[in-house]
């Protein structure tokens, strides 16, 4: 079975542990990547048996790249995944796929007009057991829904990009877009918004968002500044409760109703995720079944009228 060759553009702490999934499995290989710290590339690129270039171009470019992967921090997505397709490659973009649902639409609108194939990297989302948890609830299994909550906080020391607004950094952005994509996923864009957040140096370290729907208000926490990790999702209606434990990886989750109790079981992974785009780029897909691009925008509009509400504009968006 013939490898698919990646371009890596972006390699830090995440490219690693996707690194790490990818190799062994044989199918995937790491053909180029760029990281604009030199030594740092280079180390990169010894450490996954790649070959480092001096130029996101070079490196997309390079001999054998089937498509480019961007895991740079979020205020560089547009760059290099503009870069990538203006130079005929498809690409995956890490989450958030863009800084706003302007700079998505930029995108799609340029693949489109290229005719290439661009997605989001929420691994969420392209897992079974998250498909299976939408499908539960927009199924009416949970009758009435009366409570819907996801959550998202780490405690770690947060520094570097995380923190800086130059480079996009905030909580919503990091950690909230996973549940503000759950409650997307399951009902929709909601009526009405309201966000309730702590700001700081120009971003914000936590957030309680409330997405009005029909009948019921769900909530989004997310933040990285409490003293506990917590990651949950959990759906409750006038039939029954389901929960998903650890949500953003979404391995597991658990509906239990009057008929009884069914739980859904998958690995969630890299992997998996790169397996499933490595196969709708070599079918000639343009977008993916499981992260449509109407879903990457509609959630950064929810994102970005919470950046609105909270006074969060990132420097670099200060002039557009």
């Amino acid at each position: 079975m013939e490898k698919f060759r990646w371009c890596f553009i972006g390699v830090g702490g995440l490219s690693n542990r996707v690194a790490r999934q990818l190799l062994p499995s044989g199918r995937h290989e790491i053909v180029s990547c760029y990281r604009r710290n030199k030594a740092k590339n280079e180390e990169w690129a010894k450490k996954f048996h790649s070959k480092a270039y001096e130029s996101a171009k070079e490196a997309i470019l390079a001999p054998g790249v089937d498509a480019v992967y961007v895991v740079t921090p979020h205020s560089n997505h547009l760059e290099y995944a503009k870069l990538a397709l203006s130079l005929g490659k498809p690409v995956l973009v890490e989450k958030p796929f863009a800084v706003s649902e302007k700079e998505a639409k930029e995108l799609f609108d340029y693949a489109k007009e290229k005719n290439l194939y661009i997605s989001e990297a929420m691994w969420t989302f392209y897992s079974p057991v998250a498909q299976k948890v939408a499908e539960w609830v927009k199924s009416g299994r949970l009758g009435k829904i009366r409570k819907a909550e996801g959550c998202f906080k780490v405690f770690y020391n947060v520094r570097g990009r995380m923190i800086d607004p130059m480079r996009a950094g905030g909580a919503l952005l990091d950690l909230g877009v996973y549940p503000m994509t759950y409650m997307y996923r399951c009902f929709g864009k909601p009526k009405s918004m309201k966000c309730f957040p702590r700001v700081k140096n120009g971003i914000d370290y936590h957030e309680t968002v409330e997405l009005e729907y029909e009948g019921f208000t769900a909530r989004v926490l997310a933040g990285f500044d409490g003293l506990l990790y917590k990651n949950y999702a959990v759906f409750a209606g006038e039939n029954g409760i389901l929960k998903v434990p650890e949500a953003h990886r979404t391995w597991h989750a658990y509906i239990k109703t009057k008929e009884g109790t069914e739980h859904v079981r998958f690995p969630t992974s890299y992997l998996h995720e790169f397996d499933v785009v490595s196969e709708d780029i070599k079918a000639g897909k343009l977008e993916s079944e499981l992260v449509p691009h109407q879903a990457t925008l509609d959630v950064l509009s929810m994102m970005d009228e919470c950046r609105q509400q909270m006074g969060v504009i990132y420097p670099f968006e200060k002039n557009n």
